[in-house]
C-alpha cells in the first residue's frame, strides 16, 4: 500500500490509516500505586474476529 490510505481489491475496500489513542501505563500506575491500581482493575474476556 506504500503511503496510499486506501485501495481497494475487486469489491473490498482496504484502508489503513493512523490512529491516535491515549492508553493508561497500568505498570507504572502499579509500581506507584498498587493499592489504587487494584481497586480499578477489571478482567475482561474477548473473542477476536480475524480473516487470514
Amino acid at each position: 500500500m506504500g503511503t496510499q490510505e486506501a485501495v481497494t481489491a475487486g469489491e473490498y475496500k482496504i484502508t489503513w490509516k493512523p490512529v491516535t489513542t491515549s492508553r493508561l501505563d497500568t505498570a507504572a500506575l502499579k509500581k506507584a500505586l498498587p493499592d489504587v491500581a487494584a481497586a480499578f482493575t477489571k478482567e475482561t474476556t474477548v473473542r477476536r474476529f480475524s480473516v487470514a
